[in-house]
Order: C-alpha cells, then structure tokens, then sequence
C-alpha cells in the first residue's frame, strides 16, 4: 500500500473519531454540541458560554414544532450574547421539532414525554459538567408551558434554581379566550382611531359571531387574527428588533441547524398540534414553589396579560414576580431586549 493510500487512510480514521467525539467543557467560552437519545429520538443540543460559571441556563423554544438551533436571530443577539458572558446557555430541539431527527409516533408526542426528555437532558449536564451546577429554564411560548409542566411534574423543582417564563401560558384555551377579549377591545378601539378600519371590522365581525372558544377551528381563526392584530398594531407601539441581515446565511452553513430536518419536524408538527390546543395545567400551579420570573408583553393576544395574572396568583412560590413590558407584544425578548436582558440577569443572581 503506497504511502499516499495510507495517509488518507489515517487521515479519515482521525476525521471520523473527531466527529464522532462529544466534548464537554468547563470553560468561560464552550461551545459544545451533542446530542441525547431518548425513545427513538436523538435531540440536538448546543452548550454555549460560560461553563465555568457553574449556572446553566436551558432555552426551551416555542412551537410546539419550532427549533432552538435553527433561531439564528436569537443565537446572535445582544440577549444571548450578555448571558453567555457570565453562564451557559443549553440550546436543544425538542422531539419533532427544529434538528431533531430519528423515529417517534404520535404516541410520543405527549406533554409527558416532553417533559420526560427535559429531564433526562438535565441528568445528561449534570452527569457531563458536574452535580453542582446551577440549573434555570427559560422558556418561551410553549416552552413557557413546557417549563411549568416539568416543574410541576414529580421532585423536578429539586433539580432547577428558578424559572423565566416568557410569554408562556398555562391553558390554552382560557388564554385563547382571554386573547379574543383583547381583540375586540383594540378592534373597537382602533376603529374608532379611523386605523386600518377594514381589517380591524372583519376581526370585530368575528369577535361578535363567537361566543367562547372551545373548538379547534376557532382556536386555529383566533390564532390567525392574533397574528394579524399584532402586525396592525405597528412599530409605534409595539417594539421590534431590527435583525442581522446575514443571519439567515450563519444559520445555513455556520451552526449545527438541519433545514431538512426542519421542515419535515414542522410539517409532522402540523398533524399533532391539535392535541396541545387542550394542555391545562390550571390545578398544579399551586405546586410551584421554586423562584419565578414571567415576563409579558401588553399587546401579546397569543398569551395576554390576563393568564400570567391567572399563574402568578396561583403560584405558591415566596419568590415571584411579574412584569408587563408596555412596548411588546408575544416573546418579549424579542420586543424589549435591553429591558428584558436586564431583568433577567437580575433574577438569576439573585437566586443563583
């Protein structure tokens, strides 16, 4: 075998065992990536910061459906930027969603399971970089839901310092409901402004035909008039972040984000979705005694004010606090950054 033959050889065999090396650093600047297998599914996870710190923070994306690796526009803001000069911040798809690959059935898209796969992900960096590390979640959107799901599940809130809910309910359709009551007080509103009058008296029209939400295809047209209430309302009053124009490019072909796995996750999301619409954890917020921070926008008709209000009565925590940041609308980070990236930081040395 020539010399040249036996170079490449070494060569791949040294490629091979890189890649297929998990790394997992104690340092001021990680930037680990593996993934967890659990049920069928292998869940990509992104470990970036401050390992060093011995305070990780876990992001659990929205959706369900969505991605953490594949939000760019997150993974490149002063926001994350700011907290992983001082901690770790654990990115990961959940099952089904964003990267995630492998084969699960619907039978395994459950609340459980979910809240299962958190879990052993927990065990995992605890496991990795030491048992005295500090744990919180963040959670946005549905990962708002999923992080009050976990810690009200078993001895979870043994495990975690504090949780910042953003933008996260609780009861899907009482929110729902809470948001089609916004809508028609801005539609009157906004009406009465002579703004975008046309648009805003179709959504009045609907508002007055349905009486209280309980079926999915008025959870589906509720969803759809949120969306558009929220564009109607514009710049001046709600705040919007202006993105890195190059941000998409970086997620493509610089970050571990799969755009195939993507959309074949979202498009399988599509067909289980609706089973979520019914998620009520109502009854178990008393159980919640660990440090809660929940942060919402004034003009999120996705999860308005009214059902964080609802959670922070009935969380028994002696540490919480609310507050509504008055320029955003649903995901507040993405609204206010600074103010939210401030407040964040507070809460977590506090209670770190």
């Amino acid at each position: 075998m020539s010399k040249v033959k036996i170079t490449c050889y070494l060569l791949l065999i040294l490629i091979a065992i890189s890649c297929n090396k998990e790394q997992f650093t104690i340092s001021v600047n990680a930037d680990d990536f593996f993934f967890l297998r659990n049920k069928g599914a292998d869940l990509p996870v992104w470990v970036k910061g401050n390992t060093a710190s011995k305070t990780m923070v876990i992001y659990l994306h929205g959706g369900p459906g969505g991605g953490a690796l594949g939000e760019e526009f997150l993974l490149n803001s002063e926001f994350v930027r700011t907290i992983t000069n001082k901690y770790a911040m654990v990115f990961f798809d959940q099952r089904g969603s964003g990267s995630s690959q492998g084969n699960f059935g619907k039978d395994l898209m459950t609340e459980e399971q979910f809240v299962e796969d958190l879990d052993k992900l927990i065990i995992l960096l605890k496991s990795k970089y030491g048992s005295d590390m500090n744990i919180f979640l963040y959670g946005v959107s549905w990962g708002g839901y999923l992080g009050t799901a976990y810690l009200v599940t078993g001895d979870n809130q043994n495990k975690i310092k504090g949780f910042i809910n953003d933008s996260g309910n609780h009861n899907e359709l009482s929110a729902a409901n809470y948001g089609k009551k916004m809508l028609k007080y801005y539609a009157q509103q906004q009406i009465s402004l002579g703004k975008n009058v046309a648009d805003w008296s179709n959504i009045q029209d609907w508002c007055q035909k349905t009486d209280t939400i309980t079926e999915l295809t008025e959870f589906a047209q509720a969803f759809d008039y949120f969306g558009k209430a929220k564009n109607l309302m514009g710049d001046s009053i709600i705040s919007s972040i202006h993105w890195d124009s190059h941000a998409n490019f970086r997620m493509t072909y610089f970050s571990p984000y799969s755009s195939s796995s993507s959309y074949f996750n979202t498009l399988f999301n599509s067909f289980v979705a609706d089973h979520f619409k019914s998620l009520n954890l109502s009854e178990k917020l008393h159980t919640i005694v660990i440090p809660v921070f929940l942060a919402r926008g004034k003009y999120d008709f996705s999860v308005p004010p009214e059902i964080m209000d609802e959670a922070y009565e009935k969380i028994s925590s002696p540490v919480k606090q609310k507050v509504t940041f008055e320029k955003s609308g649903h995901a507040v980070w993405s609204c206010e950054m600074q103010n939210f990236t401030e407040l964040f930081n507070e809460f977590i040395e506090a209670n770190n």
